[in-house]
């Protein structure tokens, strides 16, 4: 699983996913987007480009966490072979 922020430096996380999505061994790794927006359209982006999962930074951190490990158990029958 990759737990990917949407502010990366030098490129966007968006930009990051659709080159992950597009390597062929990677198109059933699961992907994360944490993001501190919570505006629907980036959310609607993430999702077409291909994320498994999205979650919204909290500013309680292991609320945070939790949310992403509760998505992480969900993948556990994912495999993938690289």
């Amino acid at each position: 699983m990759i737990i990917l922020d949407l502010k990366l430096p030098g490129m966007s996380g968006f930009e990051l996913l659709t080159w992950i999505r597009e390597q062929r061994r990677f198109k059933t790794l699961p992907i994360v987007v944490l993001s501190g927006s919570s505006l629907a359209e980036d959310r609607q982006k993430a999702e077409q480009l291909g994320a498994t999962g999205y979650v919204v930074k909290d500013s309680n951190y292991a609320e945070t966490a939790t949310q992403i490990l509760s998505l992480a158990g969900t993948f556990s029958d994912t495999r993938v072979c690289l």
